[in-house]
């Protein structure tokens, strides 16, 4: 079928790229929508399984769609799956904007089937749309996520903390990200004391926490969970878990709101440390500059 798909792919976007005005404006908010449902879903069924995909199927309002969800559900292998829906694809002589959004589907209940994470979904769908959508792709997928991700349905406990602080994925060395870990575990273990933390701990959200986890090394995971009371500790890890794969721009934006944070603390008194390598990492703050 992957001949099939990607001719298919050529000329729905030949047809997209030569329209104008309303049409494609209407068109690429379809396409946006589209996205958005297919992430906010992959998120979910990541969490509960595809079963939980039918509470979905009344929200869809094209039948064939509804249908190709519904196969899925009933365990419809993803040979037999394609199979039927580029049958009906053809049948239906779909072009433009709809042929892509029955493929952005169809590509993503694949995916779903397969027990893809959310990351390699999004990226598989993103890769099928047009670039001029780029921007608007990272904060859908961050909104999808931060719904998600409250509460954790999984069950974790104290040994899934002690797995965390060993099982990290640091950047590698000249990756993006790799420095500012680096320059990260000195901050946080090196210059903040365990009181600094917890005052840290007090102010910032969840899900910025679990984030910036993602990029940190053993000791500086390990330095903020002792830092926290038990069921934090353990709420915090369930996040970690649950979020999976992460963009690495989120991972190091988040690390940034942590840093801020703390330079923050500093300036009201409330931390007592040397604010200047913060400062260095931080830059020049933009109300100043006005």
């Amino acid at each position: 079928m992957g001949d099939v798909f990607y001719n298919e792919l050529k000329t729905a976007s030949r047809d997209i790229a030569s329209l104008k005005g309303k049409a494609k404006t209407a068109g690429n908010k379809a396409l946006l929508d589209t996205y958005r449902q297919i992430i906010d879903i992959a998120f979910v069924v990541r969490r509960e399984g595809l079963p939980v995909l039918e509470a979905f199927t009344h929200k869809i309002e094209d039948k064939s769609i509804a249908a190709m969800i519904m196969y899925a559900i009933d365990g419809t292998s993803n040979e037999t799956l394609e199979d039927i829906c580029w049958s009906k694809y053809f049948a239906s002589g779909l072009k433009g904007y709809d042929a892509l959004i029955y493929m952005l589907w169809l590509k993503g209940i694949l995916s779903m089937q397969e027990g893809e994470n959310p990351l390699v979904i999004s990226e598989r769908v993103k890769a099928m749309l047009p670039p001029d959508l780029a921007d608007s792709f990272d904060e859908i997928y961050a909104d999808a996520q931060s719904k998600a991700m409250l509460p954790y349905a999984g069950e974790v406990d104290m040994d899934t903390v002690n797995r965390l602080v060993d099982e990290v994925v640091l950047p590698e060395r000249g990756t993006e990200g790799y420095l500012l870990m680096q320059i990260s575990s000195y901050i946080f273990n090196d210059i903040l004391d365990d009181e600094a933390i917890r005052c840290i701990l007090e102010r910032i959200e969840r899900k910025t926490l679990a984030t910036a986890f993602r990029g940190f090394d053993s000791r500086t995971r390990q330095k903020f969970f002792n830092n926290m009371p038990e069921d934090a500790a353990i709420t915090t890890a369930g996040d970690i878990e649950y979020l999976g794969p992460l963009l690495k721009k989120h991972v190091t934006e988040s690390a940034y709101e942590l840093f801020s944070e703390a330079h923050r603390l500093m300036e009201e008194g409330v931390i007592k440390a040397d604010p200047t390598l913060l400062e260095v990492v931080l830059g020049p703050d933009p109300e100043e500059d006005d």
